[in-house]
């Protein structure tokens, strides 16, 4: 439940210092333990698409190339 309440809390009262420091504590440290853990997946999710890009505009070059 503090979750949907934390983002609401950071959105609204911007001016409030009261709620800005007790709601950014648990927002960052979840955002530096799970954003580390998806920025990883991210990386190898991104590292695995660009090697199957790259290989294939590689065949598809070698093909234009072969028929011309």
């Amino acid at each position: 439940m503090p979750a949907p309440s934390a983002p609401a809390d950071t959105t609204g009262p911007v001016g409030k210092p009261t709620a800005n420091p007790v709601s950014t504590t648990p927002a960052s440290t979840l955002a530096s333990t799970g954003g580390n853990s998806s920025q990883m997946i991210v990386y190898g999710a991104g590292g695995a698409a660009l090697l199957a890009l790259g290989g294939g505009a590689l065949v598809i070059a070698r093909r234009r190339g072969a028929r011309r």
